[in-house]
């Protein structure tokens, strides 16, 4: 079985409304509590002007068959604006906005029968970027991972703005239990049947690779994001994985297709099409000669997969206060072509702290 293994809790999970501040719902008032499959806004629910505290709660079984090395991960894609969750009473780690995943091991919690409760809340004036437009509530997925002791946390894998430019690697390697001090660990990056790189990590200590890749795998002429597959070997064996679409920065960029609608599945992107002559952004620009779209919102991770493969150049905005964790889970899409923040952000902050976060894009006022 490849490591994570992921148990989807879509539903059906129960919901309580426990406070109401504001109803934008039907007649003025929300139904107190009903039924409903995550993830899931308030609009249809409660209005998109809703604001107030819904309670969530949802019954599974212990899985089945865990071996001593392996434990369960309860990981939440964020809530807007805020939450906390439980599992059979128990207080779990808090959910601190709507783009931030939430993941805490609960292998020693866990009973034949559980419960788990999620509170959503959402408040008046909240940093919720991108997302004034839209309901609160739990929009992120909920799932349960049965991960071996070991995994990388934090991988970022991009590509360095410099030419020719190079593969850049960056995480770190943990474990659930004790670190023996002579602990092995290596990170091996493949691409098309073919191995890019093969590095050795320390337990515990962040790790940083940069390698020129030759002849990078292509199935056409012009460069397409192409599965990335991330492993860690402890001791020999292969215990964690993850596969990332990535692919060198391109020269140019493409119209949208004919059928873009700016939307995935049932999830709105609040999307911008900026100006092209806009002198902020000339530099981005003169690598991007098609269309680039600036994103306020910090989307699923599959609208930017989307955004790769149609070769949609995209400015993302982002807080500095959310950079550091939102930026390296983003860094393998090559369609983000640079990182917006507020001018004052960018007065206030070091030009070493926006180089820790730029993983190979520019930032630029906006």
């Amino acid at each position: 079985m490849p490591y994570p293994h992921v148990i989807r809790l879509r539903g059906p999970w129960d919901y309580e409304l426990l406070d109401s501040a504001v109803s934008a719902g039907a007649n003025g008032s929300a139904p107190a509590v009903g039924r409903v499959t995550l993830p899931a806004t308030w609009a249809e629910t409660f209005g998109a002007g809703f604001l107030g505290r819904v309670r969530y709660r949802r019954r599974f079984n212990r899985p089945t068959g865990l071996e001593p090395n392996l434990r369960v991960w309860l990981v939440i894609e964020g809530v807007d604006s805020h939450g906390a969750c439980r599992l059979n009473g128990h207080e779990l780690t808090p959910i601190d906005g709507y783009a931030f995943s939430t993941a805490c091991d609960v292998t020693d919690d866990l009973l034949p029968a559980n419960v788990l409760e999620i509170d959503v809340e959402r408040t008046a004036g909240e940093m919720r970027p991108g997302r004034d437009r839209l309901a609160g509530g739990p929009i992120g997925e909920v799932r349960l991972e049965i991960r071996t002791s070991w995994q990388i946390e934090d991988l970022a894998v991009y590509w360095s703005d410099e030419e020719p430019a190079k593969l850049q690697v960056r995480g770190m390697v943990t474990s659930s239990g004790e670190i023996a001090a002579n602990a092995h660990a290596q990170v091996i990056l493949s691409a098309c049947n073919r191995e890019l790189l093969c590095e050795s990590a320390t337990p515990g200590q962040p790790f940083a690779f940069s390698h020129a890749i030759d002849g990078w795998p292509q199935e056409h002429d012009e460069p397409a994001p192409t599965p990335v597959e991330a492993r860690l070997l402890v001791a020999g064996q292969t215990c964690w994985r993850a596969t990332l679409p990535t692919a060198p920065p391109r020269a140019d960029a493409h119209d949208p297709p004919a059928d873009f609608t700016g939307q995935t599945g049932a999830t709105p992107l609040w999307l911008e099409y900026l100006e092209l002559e806009s002198p902020e952004l000339s530099d981005v620009l003169q690598k991007s000669a098609g269309h680039v779209i600036g994103s306020r919102a910090i989307q699923p991770d599959l609208a930017y997969t989307q955004f790769d493969y149609a070769r949609i150049g995209v400015v993302q905005q982002l807080p500095l206060a959310w950079a550091a964790r939102v930026a390296p889970r983003l860094a393998h899409h090559r369609s983000i072509i640079a990182w917006a923040a507020t001018p004052e952000e960018l007065a206030g902050a070091t030009p070493e702290t926006l180089a820790a976060m730029s993983f190979g894009r520019p930032w630029i006022a906006g």
